[in-house]
């Protein structure tokens, strides 16, 4: 027979995420969240999360990019920032990045009441070609930067394709075109493998077929 703790354990497994209603109200099973609790297997939030899944700023970062990405208007920070306070700290700090990183645009609405205002970059140009909106030279540019700056920030000669996409702020579709077209023809660009177990979602998205393999990292000749 399990013991509460196996128990309480074997939930988190199958669902990461439990809100304390989820979690039985018996001694037994309230003594065995605590020790989980105090070992670090479980983390508090707006919920009790099992280790490795809680929200971070990684996280909050792929949830505000995605949810704006997806909604070609302006929006206040209101509308993506959690009620939570845990997670609203993480998510001003993410926002901060993305803005940091060109990913997201800050404007600032002046009135009665001065706000900032937020935008996906991508829809500053949305429906444009590439080429006429940014135009080929500035396109490499931006992705030939990102990558000196993420090669910098990582002291790494290779870094992941997911990264350089991230850094640039432009849609993965322009630099994966960019490295297939230009990069690689033009022998500026060496893919290489990486872990690919090991490698995040994003990671695995980005990746490019060659020579029958899926790519992770990229190296740019300067």
């Amino acid at each position: 027979m399990k013991s509460p703790r196996e128990k309480l354990l074997s939930k988190f497994g199958q669902k990461p995420r439990l809100i304390l209603s989820e979690i039985s109200k018996s001694a037994a099973a309230q003594s065995a969240l605590n020790e989980l609790l105090a070992q670090g297997a479980i983390r508090k939030f707006d919920a009790f999360y099992l280790s490795g899944h809680e929200p971070s700023v990684q996280t909050e970062r792929a949830r505000i990019a995605k949810l704006l990405e997806t909604k070609p208007k302006l929006f206040r920070a209101s509308f993506f920032l959690p009620k939570s306070r845990a997670l609203k700290s993480l998510a001003r700090s993410a926002l901060a990045e993305l803005v940091d990183e060109r990913i997201l645009l800050e404007l600032p609405l002046h009135g009665k009441k001065s706000e900032l205002l937020y935008i996906h970059r991508r829809h500053v140009t949305r429906g444009e070609p590439a080429n006429q909106a940014l135009g080929r030279e500035a396109t490499e540019q931006r992705i030939l930067a990102a990558y000196r700056d993420g090669s910098t920030a990582r002291q790494r000669r290779s870094i992941p394709i997911a990264e350089v996409i991230r850094r640039s702020g432009l849609a993965a579709s322009e630099v994966r075109s960019w490295i297939v077209e230009n990069g690689i023809p033009s022998l500026r660009v060496q893919l290489d493998e990486g872990d690919w177990a090991s490698a995040s979602e994003d990671e695995r998205a980005a990746a490019i077929e060659q020579g029958g393999r899926q790519r992770l990292y990229i190296a740019i000749e300067p």
